[in-house]
């Protein structure tokens, strides 16, 4: 967060808040509010209108009001989409597992390999692109994201021979993977520079959640061009035998039915690609980083430096708890999502599995965006809605697992009902984590705290990837429902410990502006740096 001039008044209350640990501090703001009677659980409805201006001279100028752009819709839905186009690129390959297993001739670890480069580049480059973010602005990380999105997804189209498509395709998915934390990380960012306090939820949770309607669409979209191999139990022509879990499967294909499914993988490539390309031309000819007017107090402060702020961050028990919780469940969901056809593959076939990660996906959009705009009305109480989303997930996949392992008779519409059900509670807490963190971090910079959370998020999803890689692992995968279920278990003890802060909601409603005008106005347009 760069770019506003910074007041003497502000620098003053973010080196009190960052010179006390959180869940101690008792530090005073400029009015005499003391940062423990704000912070308690209270439900606080602001006027995002009201305005903060600071003067050449660095000083709070009261009577001035505060701009809200349209124009952030613009931002939030370019730069939302651009995470929807890299979620759907990145889970291509799950969807059409076993036709493409047939038509490429690849194995299970070639497949979590793909799957893969998402969190191997994520972790070795996360770091950067947080100071990149922090350094240029968002206009320059957001494009350099689109370009490499791009580059990845067109590699992935260049024309050669089936066994070269192994290198284009991992290739492909690592610039796919580079693209990823710029797009993970700056949700918070986005909503800090652009939304005022009562929108901040609603636009993390919009950014956070429409990559899953980019999971959603893949499991549908794979399936429906590139299609289902024939499977027969005997056959008369020469079958290919591949083993899937203990089950071993005898595909009836011929020359002809191979080509036209290589044909229908490479025109999914071709999709993805012109998609990705229309969407960066539109982000090249307008992605302002920051409005002309700040929406909030906050959103002019000054953040610590990316050095002081990892420095300082580590060190707070207030972060560790919800990162680690969010980390933990929906890392392991990360990677329990894309072997979902591999795991419930004794009772349903690729075509149902991607139609209930398809309707799974859409639950947790429609979940995250609700919650998201709940959490803005109630101020202030995210972490109780955190705590029933949390138990509510444990309730509906514990359902779906004793279905899966015929504890209780399989029925397939509660399978449906179960996973999705799982899939809404469980993603809705996304924006909630990612807020009620850099709530708390604050003076530290949004990126720094999202980058670390994503960070970790995809350090836990590699673990999920990993596992079919290594050939002495059961690959009948039954057993990761029961990981991902401890995965969700262990975050209700910790936030039910967990103290919540909101340090950056005290900020601004400790600095108030003393306007006679209550109201404020949204400017259309305006030029933006």
């Amino acid at each position: 967060m760069s770019g506003f001039t910074k007041s003497n008044g502000v620098d003053s209350d973010r080196e009190h808040l960052l010179s006390q640990d959180t869940e101690t501090d008792e530090g005073l703001y400029g009015n005499g509010t003391s940062i423990n009677t704000i912070s308690q659980p209270q439900t606080v409805i602001l006027d995002p209108k009201r305005p903060v201006i600071i003067d050449q001279n660095g000083h709070l100028e009261k009577n001035k009001e505060y701009d809200v752009y349209l124009e952030r819709w613009y931002v939030l839905g370019v730069y939302s989409l651009m995470a929807f186009l890299q979620c759907l690129a990145w889970n291509t390959w799950g969807p059409i597992e076993d036709t493409a297993s047939i038509v490429l001739q690849w194995g299970p670890g070639q497949f979590a390999l793909l799957a893969n480069w998402g969190c191997i580049t994520f972790l070795v480059s996360a770091f950067f692109f947080s100071w990149l973010l922090h350094a240029k602005g968002l206009r320059v990380a957001v494009l350099l994201t689109g370009g490499l999105l791009v580059i990845g997804v067109g590699i992935r189209c260049i024309p050669v021979p089936v066994p070269m498509m192994k290198w284009t395709m991992n290739i492909g998915h690592i610039f796919i993977g580079l693209a990823g934390p710029i797009l993970m990380a700056a949700v918070t960012s986005i909503s800090a520079t652009w939304f005022p306090a009562n929108e901040r939820t609603t636009a993390t949770a919009l950014s956070s959640t429409l990559p899953f309607l980019g999971l959603a669409v893949s499991f549908v979209l794979g399936p429906e061009i590139v299609g289902n191999i024939n499977i027969n139990a005997t056959t008369t022509q020469s079958p290919l035998t591949v083993q899937g879990g203990n089950i071993s499967f005898q595909y009836d294909h011929t020359d002809d039915d191979i080509q036209k499914h290589l044909q229908g993988i490479r025109l999914l490539m071709y999709i993805e690609f012109g998609a990705a390309a229309l969407l960066y031309l539109a982000a090249l000819i307008r992605f302002p980083a920051r409005p002309p007017t700040p929406p909030t107090a906050s959103a002019i402060a000054k953040r610590e430096d990316m050095k002081s702020g990892l420095i300082a961050i580590v060190k707070k028990v207030s972060f560790w708890i919800p990162a680690l919780a969010y980390a933990t469940a929906s890392g392991a969901y990360s990677g329990w999502t894309a072997q979902m056809v591999t795991i419930y593959n004794d009772h349903v076939d690729q075509t149902t599995c991607g139609w209930i990660g398809c309707y799974t996906n859409l639950a947790a959009l429609f979940g995250g965006i609700v919650t998201g705009r709940f959490a803005d009305y109630f101020t202030g109480k995210m972490k109780p809605i955190l705590l029933i989303l949390i138990v509510a997930s444990c309730t509906t996949l514990s359902w779906s697992i004793l279905l899966a392992n015929d504890y209780i008779p399989f029925n397939l519409p509660c399978l449906y009902v179960s996973v999705i059900l799982f899939g809404l509670f469980l993603n809705s807490t996304i924006p909630l984590f990612f807020e009620i963190t850099v709530e708390s971090a604050f003076p530290i910079g949004e990126e720094t705290t999202t980058i670390l959370m994503t960070w970790l998020n995809n350090l836990f999803a590699l673990f999920f990837l990993i596992l079919p890689m290594i050939p002495s692992i059961d690959k009948d995968f039954d057993w990761l429902n029961w990981v991902m279920l401890g995965s969700v278990i262990i975050c209700i003890p910790l936030m039910i410990f967990y103290k919540e802060h909101y340090n950056r909601l005290d900020f601004d409603v400790s600095h108030p502006t003393q306007d006679s005008n209550p109201g404020g106005h949204q400017t259309n347009g305006g030029v933006c740096a």
